[in-house]
């Protein structure tokens, strides 16, 4: 569905700045794939910080 292409953060990520921004991802999550979360992560401006955990904890089930 290549309309939902422009709801994609990539598109927005790098205007977050000055805000410090604080990403946390699990590497074993069915939402956002370690490639993604490392490509966010490069699109974000300074200050940035990731943080990886081994989990997501919500069991296929949106919060």
């Amino acid at each position: 569905m290549h309309y939902f292409r422009v709801l994609d953060a990539c598109h927005y990520i790098g205007h977050a700045a000055p805000s410090h921004l604080f990403f946390q991802f699990a590497r074993d999550n069915e939402f956002v794939s370690v490639k993604d979360g490392e490509r966010y992560f490069e699109l974000a401006r300074e200050p940035k910080q990731i943080a990886w955990y081994d989990h997501c904890n919500v069991d296929g089930q949106l919060a």
